[in-house]
């Protein structure tokens, strides 16, 4: 976890030096954001909805620091929390013909993820604008000042990095307590077995790639609210524990890493309780993902900004008004 800070801190030192000698329009300003996120990977295909599956959005939570450059851009870094959501059982549907292979590898996963991100944000209209000074000044009326836009919408993008930890719940047989429990040290794949032909065991720690985009309102002089869709690209097929072939079960290391790898004989869903509605074996080596298609999560919230210091200066002619920002 001392990475992610360490890389906030120096994200806010790189920020602050790229403000060096900038003009009087630019500002820093902190805030927060309420987040729903959805996975899609293995358990949750991009080609099985039109849009996210509101049955596995979950929450996020973010903090954030920002800093606006000249008229357009800004230079935002994000650190957060967000949770993952997928299972076969709830998303694939028995009905469906080209469901059932999913249905009946029945695996789910949760993961709760840290994210720390930088990225820039392009104002499709400018963000700061002239506007007429109305004063009661006859030497101040008419003038212009210059002041911050209304709204406008904009476009991001950025890297970063996560820290994941995929889970199961276990099987409430074999003494096994229907618990969650870590699957990357199971090596539900074979990653761990030290045997050849199976994957090194995945990184916790991947890059990801937001990008997306957002509109804001200026609701005073001191606070901004937006509202925001963005892609979370990745690196890795392991968000969900999902990638490749089911391992020979003899060359995993214990009766755990054997139960969490192969559930397509259990009756009842681990998560849900409810009875399976088929049940189809699979064998070692058969097919249990896709690992030509990374996974990816979709993050959809409000944003709320809190802008610091650095007001437009009035006019001198104008003291008796407040300064527009």
């Amino acid at each position: 976890m001392n990475l992610f800070y360490k890389a906030f801190l120096f994200a806010l030192f790189f920020i602050g030096i790229l403000s060096v000698d900038v003009q009087s329009q630019n500002y820093w300003a902190i805030g927060g954001q309420v987040n729903a996120v959805n996975y899609f990977g293995d358990l949750n295909p991009w080609t099985q909805y039109a849009g996210a599956d509101p049955k596995f959005t979950r929450p996020s939570f973010m903090i954030h620091v920002s800093r606006k450059f000249g008229r357009r851009i800004h230079v935002r870094a994000n650190l957060g929390w967000a949770r993952l959501r997928g299972d076969d059982f709830i998303s694939a549907a028995v009905f469906k013909p080209e469901h059932r292979p999913r249905y009946a590898r029945n695996l789910h996963f949760r993961n709760d993820i840290t994210e720390f991100s930088v990225i820039g944000m392009f104002d499709i209209f400018p963000s700061s604008r002239r506007t007429v000074i109305r004063s009661k000044s006859p030497r101040a009326r008419g003038r212009m000042i210059r002041e911050r836009r209304r709204w406008t919408p904009y476009i991001f993008a950025g890297i970063g990095l996560i820290r994941h930890n995929p889970k199961g719940k276990t099987p409430d047989t074999l003494n096994f307590g229907n618990e969650w429990v870590a699957l990357q040290p199971l090596g539900t794949e074979g990653q761990q077995s030290g045997q050849p032909g199976y994957e090194s065991p995945y990184k916790l720690i991947q890059p990801v790639f937001p990008v997306g985009i957002g509109f804001r309102w200026k609701i005073n002089q001191r606070i901004d609210i937006a509202a925001e869709i963005g892609l979370r690209i990745t690196l890795t097929d392991y968000l969900d524990d999902v990638s490749g072939k089911y391992p020979v079960a003899a060359e995993l290391q214990s009766d755990l890493a054997r139960a969490m790898s192969n559930r397509t004989l259990e009756v009842r869903s681990a998560v849900t309780g409810k009875e399976r509605a088929f049940i189809l074996a699979a064998s070692d080596r058969e097919i249990r993902g896709n690992p030509q298609e990374k996974d990816t999560y979709l993050v959809t919230g409000f944003h709320i900004y809190y802008i610091l210091g650095n007001f437009f200066r009035r006019p001198r002619f104008d003291r008796d008004r407040r300064r527009r920002f």
